[in-house]
């Protein structure tokens, strides 16, 4: 008869629901001991996206003074170091100014991670998916 075969689906659909213990877990795959290390790896790769960017704008500034007749500017590894922390904190804590939330304005960034100078200024250009973000930040200066 017909009706034995509508019964047994939900019977056995039950009995294999309760033979798992609820205690019963999936086994779980070991660490892997490579994360930390890629991790580490995807986060070299990343500043180093950053630091290619920071240098063309470098030099597409420079471009612009030379045409300009204007002096060449020297990179400077340490104030580079000191404008990526400023452009990480405005990031981190969704703020976009010459001054921290603290007051601290870029002389003071700069004195404070011990590099002397006669005269400072900063750009800073805030950039959402342009296609060229070198071009557009120097444009808007």
């Amino acid at each position: 008869m017909k009706p034995v075969c509508h019964l047994r689906a939900p019977i056995l659909a039950t009995a294999l629901f309760f033979t798992i213990p609820r205690t019963a877990s999936l086994p779980q795959e070991p660490p892997d001991p490579l994360a930390p290390l890629l991790d580490e790896l995807q986060e070299i790769r990343r500043q180093a996206g950053l630091e290619a960017l920071e240098r063309r704008v470098f030099d597409e500034i420079n471009r612009i003074r030379r045409r300009k007749g204007l002096r060449r500017l020297r990179w400077h590894d340490e104030l580079a170091a000191v404008s990526r922390a400023h452009s990480a904190d405005m990031a981190d804590r969704s703020y976009f100014d010459h001054f921290s939330p603290e007051g601290r304005n870029p002389a003071d960034r700069t004195t404070a991670a011990g590099i002397e100078f006669a005269r400072i200024a900063e750009n800073i250009e805030y950039n959402l998916n342009a296609p060229d973000p070198v071009l557009k930040a120097v444009q808007d200066w």
